[in-house]
């Protein structure tokens, strides 16, 4: 079963612990998010700026449209199987190594990342 989950405001959601899986993500309002041990896996994701902290998280088979990471913290995050990372716009990010190695694998482009 798939679950689309569009147009909807979460700013300042905690979405820790949640699972997403088989469905898109479209066109939301995540501001302020607590993303913290959240789970996507074949997700798609179109029109969303994260902002804040991704830490724990797990991204694995999604595809991203129109995506950017705008002024967040990525740690400890798992991006593995994704589609159209090279497409995501990083602006201002800071990730660890670790995060840094997978996005690379996932060959997304690296602009906008800083390794702390």
């Amino acid at each position: 079963m798939k679950n689309n989950i569009g147009k909807n405001d979460f700013s300042e959601a905690d979405f820790s612990g949640a699972e997403f899986i088989n469905g898109y993500f479209d066109s939301n309002t995540v501001n302020d998010v607590i993303w913290n041990i959240t789970s996507f896996k074949n997700t798609g994701f179109s029109n969303i700026t994260f902002n804040g902290k991704i830490q724990n998280c797990h991204f694995e088979n999604c595809a991203f449209y129109n995506v950017t990471f705008k002024n967040v913290d990525i740690t400890n995050t798992f991006f593995k199987y994704n589609r159209k990372m090279k497409k995501v716009v990083f602006e201002n990010c800071k990730v660890d190594k670790l995060t840094y190695a997978f996005l690379k694998n996932n060959q997304a482009n690296l602009t906008g990342l800083t390794v702390v």
